[in-house]
């Protein structure tokens, strides 16, 4: 009897970490277009940003920027789609995609690049591995 609900607990616990451990890895930190961060902001998670931030953005995933969405600042992270502006330098270590709504003004560092049709962009850019 004893040992069946150890073995329950034991189960339990161990999905427990399962559903916790696939939740962190796949969640989005979300800041709408009526936010304004005047700061760094650092995230291990994917961010989709829509709102402005006036400083430093690094994340250690995907960095989706909306339409709405404006950086000042540099911008570090694994990968980046732009769709809004960014008034900085970009440091993107996978790859980096420009939307026809993009605009960039600052340098560029990346290991691979694309850029759609109507894109702005004013700056350096260094594309490639060992950027």
């Amino acid at each position: 009897m004893f040992s069946s609900k150890s073995k329950d607990k034991t189960t339990a616990k161990t999905a427990n970490k399962q559903q916790n451990s696939a939740t962190s890895s796949s969640a989005v930190s979300v800041l709408i277009a009526s936010t304004t961060i005047e700061g760094n902001l650092d995230t291990e998670n994917d961010l989709r940003l829509e709102g402005r931030v006036k400083g430093e953005v690094t994340v250690n995933g995907k960095v989706i920027l909306g339409q709405t969405g404006t950086i000042e600042g540099t911008l570090n992270a694994a990968e980046a789609v732009i769709h809004g502006r960014v008034v900085g330098n970009l440091f993107i270590n996978n790859l980096l995609q420009l939307a026809s709504t993009a605009v960039i003004e600052g340098d560029i560092s990346a290991s691979q690049f694309s850029v759609q049709e109507g894109a702005v962009y004013r700056g350096k850019c260094n594309i490639g591995k060992g950027v």
